[in-house]
């Protein structure tokens, strides 16, 4: 321990000052830094280590210089997995970039699941095929494929569009027995040997989650240490992973190719059965959206059928290629692929109809994306805690949103919901910002109580439209269901004197970039862009939420969850709803100071946070903000803008 003590008070005392010009030291940081050191080196009661770190503390350097240190010291990497491609891009291109000037080289790498590697056996298939180049985007895919040599679709200088799962790696990999694998071709096995002989391996919540779902997969290396930053949303990756996933596009394919390959070649209408329930299915459950299984018998059986359909294809198919490490001919990667891509479809259809009659074994809904059927766990505290992911390496979480209580409960919800040990160490650090002198909370007195829905969106909706005009737009409007976006969208942007923004009409980084360019203009959106918008400076003075951020209570996987609560003897409201909506309120919020020179408004627009008990506990895990009742005494907090045509908004 003396080692990392003296390494850690150099690294920021003397050589982050002296190779960062305008670095200055963070108490929070250190004391984050520290808290990992101590975890990471030879004190087993001090992981895992939970730090919620807003928004300017230096999280990332806090982990990474102790990761640096373990990754050294232990002769294996750490693994460091975020939520969202942007952190990941920060880390890889800027932050880890940084620290190899100032403390010497050290390997990264990154970890990356096969869909985003070309897959070369796909590539051959496809160059055969009678008109594959007319499509200009495939052809481009072709053209880069005899240039690259990484396969990463990273490297990309265009948008392949929907080419790019047609080349791009999947379950039905061959593996190691591939001959493009062994001749050292596969870009997706070449980023694999990478991320062994590394120091730090960074990748994504979904790939860790999968890792622990699949243990003999070797996803990623063997770690040192673990460090899970943007880890409130590490449960819903698990969540994803730990479930299954019925698409009709897989199976499509899937007979598709056995019908190119002539695998069956007197398949006695095998190929046309599977498709017909395939319509069938697609014709069912089109317009179902939030509904499980086990209220729509019709869709239980049509699922059915397509198990039955896909079962006399792939038994009527050749036998797979015996099991051994013989290298497989590119004919029998191609129809080893094929066989998988059906077996893989089946299971997953299999255990969504498993979970349909037995509850117990997860929730069987389909969500309304793409016509699915998702097996989702109700909880994955017991399987994470199976995997070892918090025990066999030390591991440290952290998040600028994690903690959703107070005192000894600060993160209680989180420990129960990722089925974290005892013990650790818990901080909870305070923001570098002045919040009490840079933000105001707003809390309107005399608006209808959100449960009266048409009463509250007939207030509200005005409301919205006065803030704005009194801060000259510069706003981000967040709202809690895309019908009272769009009413106060039509309400609204004939009225208002400057332009309005709203998610739908284009894509999420298309109006997160024009709104940052536009200084006057507002975006209203829904949670997407709840976390991650980054607008510091005065084109984002003004938060709007107009209601508290619950979950939709109807939802299927909603309603497991909170079951399951109750049966443990807990309150589903008070332990899961309010904790959840905390967090999500906590993103909301934090999008507004993101520098030390930005001032703004946050207006919640629900009564409930100030008349209610919950709502008071969830002001309470907010920033300290001065609470304004009106709207003049708003305007301290406001930068001026330029004057502009009045308009009437109610």
């Amino acid at each position: 321990m003396e080692t990392i003590t003296a390494w850690l008070r150099e690294a920021f005392r003397e050589k982050l000052p002296a190779g960062m010009p305008g670095f200055t030291a963070r108490p929070a940081q250190d004391r984050l830094a520290w808290a990992i050191a101590r975890a990471f080196f030879g004190d087993p009661g001090a992981s895992p280590v939970l730090g919620e770190a807003g928004t300017g503390t230096g999280k990332s350097f806090a982990y990474l210089i102790p990761a640096v240190a373990k990754a050294r010291d232990a002769g294996a990497p750490v693994v460091i997995s975020t939520a969202a491609i942007q952190l990941q891009e920060q880390l890889l291109r800027k932050d880890i970039p940084a620290l190899r000037r100032i403390l010497g080289d050290f390997r990264a790498a990154v970890a990356k699941g096969r869909g985003n590697y070309l897959c070369r056996i796909r590539l051959d298939d496809l160059a055969v095929l009678t008109g594959a180049t007319d499509d200009p985007e495939m052809a481009a895919l072709l053209a880069w494929a005899d240039q690259t040599t990484t396969g990463d679709r990273e490297e990309l200088t265009f948008d392949p569009g929907a080419a790019w799962a047609r080349v791009a790696g999947g379950d039905d990999c061959p593996g190691l027995r591939c001959p493009y694998a062994q001749r050292g071709e596969c870009g997706y096995y070449a980023a694999k040997d990478a991320a062994r002989e590394a120091d730090v391996v960074v990748t994504n919540h979904h790939l860790l989650a999968l890792a622990a779902a699949i243990p003999d997969g070797a996803l990623l290396p063997p770690r040192s240490a673990l460090v899970l930053d943007e880890a409130h949303r590490f449960e819903e990756a698990a969540m994803r992973a730990f479930g299954m996933e019925f698409s009709p596009t897989g199976p499509r394919r899937f007979v598709a190719g056995v019908e190119r390959e002539e695998v069956i070649p007197r398949d006695g209408g095998l190929a046309r059965a599977a498709r017909g329930e395939l319509d069938a299915w697609d014709a069912l459950v089109k317009d179902v959206r939030g509904t499980a299984m086990s209220e729509l018998p019709a869709a239980v059986g049509i699922l059915g059928r397509v198990v039955d359909a896909l079962k006399a294809i792939v038994r009527a198919m050749p036998p797979p290629p015996p099991p051994g490490e013989a290298i497989l001919t590119p004919d029998d990667c191609r129809l080893a692929a094929l066989r998988k891509r059906g077996e893989n479809a089946l299971a997953a259809a299999i255990g969504i109809l498993a979970a349909a009659e037995r509850p117990e074994l997860g929730v069987a809904h389909i969500p309304g994306d793409h016509n699915k059927a998702v097996l989702t766990p109700a909880s994955v505290a017991e399987r994470l805690r199976g995997a070892g992911l918090w025990t066999d390496a030390p591991a440290a979480l952290v998040s600028a949103t994690l903690a959703s209580g107070a005192g000894g409960e600060a993160f209680g919800h989180l420990r129960r919901r990722l089925g974290l040990p005892p013990g650790g160490r818990e901080l909870v650090l305070p923001s570098p910002f002045r919040w009490r002198e840079q933000a105001a909370l707003y809390a309107p007195d005399g608006l209808p109580d959100p449960k009266d829905q048409e009463a509250f969106r007939a207030a509200v909706i005005p409301h919205i439209g006065r803030l704005l005009l009194l801060s000259h737009g510069r706003a981000l409007v967040l709202f809690s269901s895309r019908a009272g976006m769009d009413a106060a969208v039509q309400a609204l942007r004939p009225r208002l004197p400057f332009r309005l923004l709203a998610q739908g009409e284009g894509g999420a980084s298309e109006l997160a970039r024009a709104f940052r360019e536009d200084e006057s203009s507002c975006l209203f959106g829904l949670a997407t862009f709840r976390e991650g918008l980054d607008v510091p400076g005065g084109a984002l003075s003004m938060l709007i939420m107009d209601r508290l951020p619950f979950g939709v209570p109807t939802d299927p996987v909603a309603r497991a969850r909170s079951d399951l609560v109750a049966a443990s003897g807990g309150s589903p409201f008070a332990d899961l709803a309010v904790p959840e909506a905390v967090i999500r309120l906590k993103q909301g919020v934090g999008r507004l100071i993101r520098t030390e020179r930005d001032r703004g408004v946050v207006a919640i627009l629900d009564r409930r946070l100030h008349d209610t008990q919950w709502g008071l506990q969830m002001r309470a895990a907010l920033p300290p903000m001065r609470v304004v009742r009106s709207m003049e005494g708003l305007l301290p907090f406001l930068a001026p803008a330029p004057e502009r045509g009045a308009a009437g908004c109610g």
